[in-house]
């Protein structure tokens, strides 16, 4: 029987081919690596799920079947949750693709939303 040979990947950010198992191109990682490790220190567990095979092959799957942004129909390069999980929704819950652009927009107001809530609980509770 022969050996299986994994397949390249995609950079999620720009779209190069890169060795199977890695998500980011060599021009891409450093920028995103102080950010990764901050996440990874406040959110260990889903941290630690993003970086699974099965993560990669989940996404793989989505940008497969739903290669086009669900917002603007350009090409899609991430994959994202429909509820985020800081919004309440699950790691395991239904996914969406979307380009870099409108992920980012989305990221950003989501954030922005998440903000308002942490606020309005800290002032319930003093």
């Amino acid at each position: 029987m022969a050996p299986m040979v994994e397949m390249p990947t995609t950079c999620i950010t720009c779209g190069a081919l890169i060795p199977h198992g890695k998500s980011r191109c060599p021009r891409h990682m450093y920028k995103s690596s102080s950010r990764w490790a901050l996440y990874a220190e406040k959110y260990p567990e889903q941290a630690a799920y993003y970086k699974s095979a099965a993560w990669r092959e989940r996404r793989a799957r989505q940008l497969a079947e739903f290669p086009d942004c669900v917002v603007c129909g350009h090409p899609a390069r991430h994959v994202d949750h429909v509820i985020s999980v800081a919004a309440g929704g699950t790691l395991d819950g239904p996914l969406q693709s979307m380009c870099v652009s409108c992920h980012r927009k989305k990221t950003l107001v989501e954030s922005h939303l998440g903000m308002k809530r942490a606020a309005v609980r800290r002032r319930q509770r003093g």
